[in-house]
């Protein structure tokens, strides 16, 4: 019994000593475990990126615990409520369906999620990009910006609507900005994300987003099965109109002798055979649908050759919309300003010379 309490005693030990090499060599400690909070609504800046020390960090900032609340981002749950859903984004090119959809612009019962990139031009990272490592969900993603006028512009490298594993969303200057996000299924969503800038590359993290009411009814099933009734309706009254037409009209005063047996039967018949034929044009109909989602979820974007990014050679449209960064949208504006002062003095002086010429 002596032997083997000391052989556990020599085997902990071991192992504590092994856990402490393995933090010493790594620089890591064991990752933490996630306290389970969720954020529904208010501004989260999910992706946030710092340079403490001079290290560049991704990790999360928040004003929903606090005012300025930095966190690591794996350790929360990005909650898309159930009343996201939007058919806003059914009339736009590259989209197409109804959504759960976060606007641009601050809605107080949703989440506000954005990020910031301006705490790490302290250490020189200007020009960030975020890579998603990798992307997985139920559905699609879509995430753009509205620009004036109504203009819908891609924030991705590859200049699609639709986020993918391997896409790059490009910011060109010290910012802090917020666009549209758009889930086009319920369920749980991940998002793998890292920072890079000047050849440096940040420590990855994993946000993760709970879409929607899984346990509700998907909305195209509900979708497709009202436009499945409606046309199993359609083509019974076209079937019933041919069926009825080679019978002969019944008195309102008597009834034919077995006519109206015969007609309900052909009836029932073409009834149910519209209505089979009904649902099986909308199943047809949803695995179509599926089939292309899935094809463009796995959509490798191709790689523009230079980083320019439509978001950052728009920025005073953008601004006007709602897009808010560190302040140089205003450099136009204050160039005009000065401008026009400078006019109004050149005015008053050749008038003033005027007056003295006459005098």
């Amino acid at each position: 019994m002596h032997r083997t309490t000391e052989l556990h005693r020599v085997t902990a030990a071991l192992c504590a000593i092994a856990v402490a090499l393995a933090v010493v060599f790594t620089g890591h400690p064991a990752p933490a475990r996630a306290d389970g909070e969720v954020f529904d609504t208010g501004h989260v800046d999910a992706f946030y990126v710092s340079a403490p020390g001079g290290e560049l960090t991704l990790s999360m900032k928040e004003d929903i615990t606090g005012s300025g609340v930095v966190r690591p981002g794996n350790d929360v749950t990005l909650k898309v409520a159930e009343e996201a859903w939007s058919e806003a984004t059914e009339g736009i090119d590259g989209i197409g369906v109804p959504t759960y959809y976060l606007p641009q612009t601050q809605d107080s019962s949703l989440l506000w999620p954005g990020w910031d990139t301006q705490s790490a031009q302290s250490a020189g990272y200007t020009d960030i990009n975020f890579e998603f490592v990798e992307v997985t969900g139920p559905g699609d993603i879509f995430v753009f910006e509205t620009a004036g006028f109504g203009d819908i512009q891609p924030v991705t490298d590859a200049g699609a609507l639709d986020l993918v594993s391997g896409d790059v969303i490009n910011q060109a200057y010290p910012a802090h900005r917020h666009v549209n996000w758009a889930f086009s299924e319920p369920g749980i969503y991940t998002m793998t994300v890292q920072a890079e800038s000047n050849g440096d590359t940040s420590n990855q993290v994993t946000y993760t987003w709970d879409v929607g009411d899984a346990e509700a009814t998907p909305r195209e099933e509900e979708s497709d099965t009202d436009h499945g009734a409606e046309s199993s309706a359609e083509l019974d009254d076209v079937t019933l109109g041919e069926a009825s037409s080679d019978e002969p009209v019944s008195s309102n005063s008597g009834s034919r002798s077995g006519g109206g047996s015969s007609g309900g039967a052909t009836r029932g018949a073409a009834s149910a055979a519209g209505t089979k034929a009904a649902e099986q044009q909308a199943q047809d109909k949803n695995r179509k649908d599926r089939t292309e989602r899935k094809e463009r979820k796995e959509r490798k974007p191709a790689r523009a050759a230079d980083k320019t990014t439509p978001a950052a050679e728009n920025v005073d449209t953008v601004a006007a919309a709602g897009y808010y960064d560190s302040g140089q949208n205003l450099l136009p504006w204050g160039i005009g300003i000065l401008g026009l002062g400078m006019l109004v003095l050149g005015l008053a002086l050749a008038r003033l010379a005027l007056i003295k010429g006459r005098d």
